[in-house]
């Protein structure tokens, strides 16, 4: 086992990765080869890895998250890490995020993204789904204009005034004198214009 080790540490082979010639102990074993061991070092052979996974759509998706959510130079930084959204620890692995996602199961249509179920928590399982762009619009936190607390309701001479944005069009719903009842005016609204 001695004459193994200093082998693998004397000998070396070139790497079809990166051309350059290395330590046996830079490679991993691999029984295609005569030798044993792969044709790329350990490097290269990780380097291919990632290459392979930002082949991947989610990778992108996945990029972007982590970016929106640790870094203070992203555009869209103060929506998601600035307000204390994160991304749990183990997401931080894609090969970890890509199974979480895998478990909600098909992307229903290309038109279906990611969504966070609670959109004050952050990123982890149990708070993901498949959901259209009509659906994430309807579970967006409200505008920190909002002074009802209800989205699509606002105080406009002296009435609550009520509307409804889908797919780029606002529809005007009405307005009232009662805060609940411009609330439950939306509400059936929706249910009857888009049902679910």
């Amino acid at each position: 086992n001695t004459n193994y080790n200093r082998i693998m540490k004397t000998d070396t082979k070139t790497c079809k990765g990166c051309g350059q010639s290395k330590p046996l102990s830079e490679f991993h074993k691999g029984i295609k080869n005569a030798d044993g061991l792969q044709s790329r070092c350990k490097a290269c052979d990780r380097l291919r890895s990632i290459e392979k996974c930002k082949q991947e759509p989610l990778y992108k998706k996945w990029s972007s998250m982590l970016a929106r959510c640790s870094n203070p130079n992203n555009i869209k930084y103060k929506n998601y890490g600035g307000r204390g959204i994160a991304v749990c620890d183990e997401w931080k692995i894609f090969a970890n995020y890509k199974a979480a996602v895998e478990v909600l199961g098909v992307q229903p249509t290309p038109k279906h993204t990611i969504d966070r179920i609670d959109n004050d928590k952050g990123y982890f399982s149990g708070n993901i789904r498949w959901m259209n762009k009509t659906g994430q619009n309807i579970n967006k936190r409200l505008s920190d204009k909002n002074k009802s607390g209800h989205k699509g309701v606002h105080w406009f001479k002296n009435r609550w005034d009520v509307g409804v944005k889908r797919g780029g069009h606002k529809y005007y719903v009405g307005r009232f004198i009662e805060l609940e009842e411009a609330v439950a005016a939306r509400a059936k609204w929706i249910d009857i214009h888009f049902p679910s």
